[in-house]
């Protein structure tokens, strides 16, 4: 699989909460050609099955999302629109180029007003959504024929390579660890397993986990590991005594704390050692900000883990994963999924 060409696909579809049915679409075409059987609901989730080699086995589910931050139009205002932001700081959307998922889909910028034009108090005071609108360029009467209120826009921006095995673009979060899932798929698609391991690719995670509530109920998995972003170190980010800020380029950070089950981690972080990770355990205090808060109670109660990919500049149009990350990740799901000989831990 080359990892940076199927990330950039995965990215590049407009996929924001509730309405991932193209990143679903694609993701599934992926799936198809790695697992052994591809289930979808009516939730837009997607789950790659990849079978153990006797029947009656136990199940581990390996959850990334789907879904990605964006913008809802909530009016009309002539030629223009407003919107609300879903999981974005409007201070990082000035001058931003989006894509509006109508039918068909509309392109716009986010336009502001020029601070020439205001006041020394006006230009000072905190940026809101409120002071921002979407230019489409269309007439009024065009607008209001093709795009209704409630639909929803994203970052339209392409990805970019930085330097050797850098890679920054929109919706880093949470394609590249959907990506992570696809590559241990592959690696697992001539291995025999004593697990049957369901690879979830969950709707509606920006919105509280949605997805992965359905997906832990229909499958009631013996283990999970929810797989999502973390931060990465940056020049004002850099705390070398911050236990939950990660290089770029060492690997995954493997949770360890109350919501995370020990026993999953030590054998996550023993394996990350074995192939040469420098990742170190991402204290996680109380709850995991991940899908693993919805997996987790399913089944009367699901052992469970969380694997960390290191991100910088999280929730904008120029997200950095590092491609070995990815690579490295996608390795320890597979080598924990064999490590689970006769389906125990």
């Amino acid at each position: 699989m080359d990892i940076q060409k199927v990330l950039a696909e995965l990215s590049g579809i407009p996929g924001p909460s509730g309405h991932e049915e193209k990143v679903a679409d694609k993701i599934a075409e992926y799936a198809a050609e790695l697992a052994d059987e591809v289930v979808r609901d009516s939730l837009l989730n997607v789950f790659g099955v990849k079978k153990a080699s006797k029947p009656g086995a136990k199940k581990l589910l390996i959850d990334a999302h789907s879904d990605e931050v964006g913008m809802i139009i909530t009016k009309r205002e002539g030629k223009y629109l407003r919107f609300m932001p879903k999981g974005l700081d409007p201070r990082i959307l000035p001058g931003r180029e989006v894509v509006i998922t109508s039918d068909p889909v509309t392109y716009g910028v986010v336009g502001i007003v020029p601070g020439h034009t205001e006041t020394t108090v006006q230009h000072s005071a905190p940026l809101t959504a409120d002071k921002l609108w979407i230019d489409t360029g269309l007439s009024e009467e065009t607008l209001k024929q093709r795009i209704r209120v409630g639909t929803f826009a994203g970052f339209r921006e392409k990805c970019v390579p930085l330097g050797k095995s850098r890679f920054s673009g929109k919706t880093m979060d949470d394609r590249a660890c959907a990506v992570m899932l696809l590559r241990a798929l592959e690696i697992l698609k001539d291995k025999e397993l004593d697990v049957d391991v369901i690879m979830e690719f969950a709707s509606q995670e920006e919105v509280g986990g949605k997805g992965a509530a359905v997906g832990a109920f229909r499958w009631q998995p013996d283990y999970a590991i929810a797989v999502d972003v973390n931060h990465a170190r940056t020049p004002d980010a850099n705390d070398p005594n911050d236990s939950r800020l990660f290089e770029l380029g060492e690997g995954t950070p493997i949770s360890m704390g109350p919501a995370t089950t020990r026993k999953m981690a030590k054998r996550l972080l023993k394996i990350a050692a074995e192939q040469g990770d420098k990742a170190l355990p991402d204290v996680m205090e109380g709850g995991t900000g991940t899908n693993m808060g919805a997996i987790q109670p399913a089944a009367g109660g699901t052992k469970s883990a969380v694997i960390s990919l290191p991100l910088r500049y999280m929730h904008t149009a120029v997200e950095v994963v590092d491609l070995r990350d990815i690579e490295s990740g996608a390795q320890l799901l597979a080598k924990f999924a064999m490590s689970l000989t006769g389906g125990e831990l």
